[in-house]
């Protein structure tokens, strides 16, 4: 009960200094941002949900836009299953939420056992998954002064490959713009110029932190891409007074000299078998950290299927007096998540034979994922950035504080969660970049 209050307190903080209309539009086909110029290459452009003005606006969107609970465990699930696959021997960043959206718009062209495949891996019906999705986008959205999170989706499409007319399907590019907020855009894979294309659309969606360029060719069918771009600041921001440097010790034993944010608040803490468990508050969010106890792998608690959900289900007697020690870092990673995925079941739609008949007229097969991210943590907030890109060819009462420490001196595991506490971004210090 505690942390809800808290959360709700922060929302509040958060809503009431945005600035925009609270209603939530969808995209309609040929519309544009007021005073933007359409590219001949643009089919639709999406138009986001705008922000509300204050907490009343911000409720509304919630209850209009519901979302259910199995849904958000779905997402959960699906970021811990794959997290435990890219992060199990390796250090880095990733964005679960920004696969789950991508992978979603390709479940919704799939039929037969694609589909079934996806919509396996994603936790949820094929029916449902739309509305889902649609509704959590818009509980999501947040473009304000001290919060923001920018969730951008786009299909690029060629309309003929090696000489052969390709037609997509209207209800499939439909739905696309008008549930996932998808702008459209026709390009001619067979010139190389539609690699750069797509880096500055991801380039800007990702306010600079990433580009995504890719090399193209003339069996290309499509691109689907999804970016996430994250910005917050803490609800009680770190004194850079407070700040010094200190050691930092690497798995292997070596040590680094960086600095450290240093802070004392009041709130839940959670000691699970083998980890440590604080959670630092911002505007639009949280930020979740996972400390290892000494000797233990950091790698080894993504084996914990209940990782992401134990700690918050877990209600806490009482505060405590956290003295919280975080190194300033950041992280850019690379990830190319298709043989995680393979271990997790889906096989079929990398495959010749793959139905995405849904989709498109030709046949069609995911030819490869790839993402990208970035974090970065000081004592104002958090930045953070991803794409992810699917390449398609044709083939209560306070009692007395009892004193911890978080002092996050060693490999530690993190995670950024949303409103609702889906996992937008999870991902493994184990080496202090600044």
């Amino acid at each position: 009960m505690n942390r809800l209050i808290a959360l709700l307190l922060t929302f509040a903080m958060a809503l009431a200094l945005a600035g925009c209309s609270a209603s939530a539009t969808r995209p309609e086909r040929g519309e544009t941002s007021a005073g933007a110029e359409t590219p001949e290459l643009v089919r639709v452009q999406a138009r986001y949900p705008e922000t509300p003005k204050n907490a009343e606006g911000y409720w509304q969107v919630w209850e209009d836009n519901p979302v259910e609970e199995t849904f958000l465990s779905a997402v959960n699930q699906f970021a811990a299953k794959t997290a435990a696959k890219l992060l199990r021997e390796e250090e880095g960043c990733y964005s679960p939420l920004s696969l789950y959206y991508a992978l979603a718009l390709a479940a919704e062209g799939a039929r037969g056992e694609t589909a079934e495949q996806l919509c396996a891996l994603l936790g949820t019906h094929q029916e449902d998954l739309s509305t889902q999705c649609s509704n959590l986008f818009r509980r999501l959205y947040n473009d304000s002064k001290d919060a923001t999170l920018l969730i951008a989706n786009s299909l690029w499409m060629d309309d003929e490959v090696q000489g052969i007319p390709v037609t997509f399907r209207e209800e499939y590019l439909k739905r696309a713009a008008e549930d996932y907020y998808a702008s459209l855009f026709t390009v001619d894979f067979s010139d190389s110029a539609a690699g750069g294309q797509i880096g500055d659309w991801v380039e800007e969606n990702t306010k600079g932190l990433l580009r995504f360029e890719p090399q193209v060719n003339d069996v290309q069918l499509m691109f689907l891409l999804n970016t996430i771009y994250y910005k917050s600041s803490w609800t009680e921001p770190f004194e850079k007074g407070n700040t010094t440097e200190d050691t930092f010790t690497l798995a292997d034993g070596t040590e680094q000299q960086v600095q450290f944010m240093h802070q004392t608040d009041m709130d839940d803490y959670y000691k699970g078998e083998n980890y440590a468990f604080g959670t630092l508050y911002l505007n639009h969010g949280a930020m979740h950290f996972y400390l290892p106890d000494e000797g233990v792998d950091v790698h080894s608690l993504l084996e914990d299927e209940t990782l992401f959900t134990a700690p918050l289900e877990d209600p806490g007697d009482h505060f405590y007096e956290i003295h919280w020690s975080v190194p300033k870092f950041s992280c850019d990673s690379q990830w190319k998540p298709m043989e995680a995925l393979r271990e997790l079941g889906v096989n079929v739609p990398f495959r010749d034979g793959a139905d995405f008949s849904a989709m498109t007229d030709v046949p069609a097969k995911i030819s490869s994922i790839q993402q990208g991210t970035h974090i970065g943590v000081d004592e104002e907030g958090v930045e953070a950035a991803a794409y992810t890109a699917i390449g398609m060819e044709t083939s209560g009462v306070m009692l007395d504080p009892e004193r911890v420490e978080m002092n996050l001196n060693r490999p530690f595991l993190y995670t950024l969660t949303g409103e609702s506490g889906e996992v937008l971004f999870v991902g493994i210090c184990d080496r202090v970049e600044e």
